[in-house]
């Protein structure tokens, strides 16, 4: 059997949907709050090795990795017969290097 217009009942669904309404308003708050967070921006202070590293990184990427005018300058000397080698240079150079002493 079905009760209905009981005043009691009444009460018990408008104090259903005050808690919920408050779990909404609660549950909204603690969604917004990590986005109000996220918006903040981070920061970081680089020390000056660091920014040394950084400035000889970005100048070195711009680099070509191979002299052009270089490699043509000594491949045209090569051909021409003209390129001589410095054997006393090169055999200091090779001295330095590990593994060779």
């Amino acid at each position: 059997m079905k009760i209905e217009n009981n005043p009691a009942s009444n009460i018990i669904s408008q104090k259903t949907e005050n808690v919920n309404s408050v779990e909404r308003a609660q549950l909204q708050k603690s969604t917004s709050a990590p986005a109000a967070r996220t918006t903040e921006k981070d920061h970081a202070i680089l020390s000056d090795q660091a920014q040394l590293l950084a400035k000889a990184l970005t100048k070195m990427e711009g680099t070509p990795e191979v002299r052009m005018e270089k490699v043509e300058a000594l491949r045209s000397q090569i051909l021409e017969g003209q390129y001589q080698v410095n054997y006393e240079e090169l055999a200091k150079k090779m001295s330095g290097l590990p593994g060779l002493k």
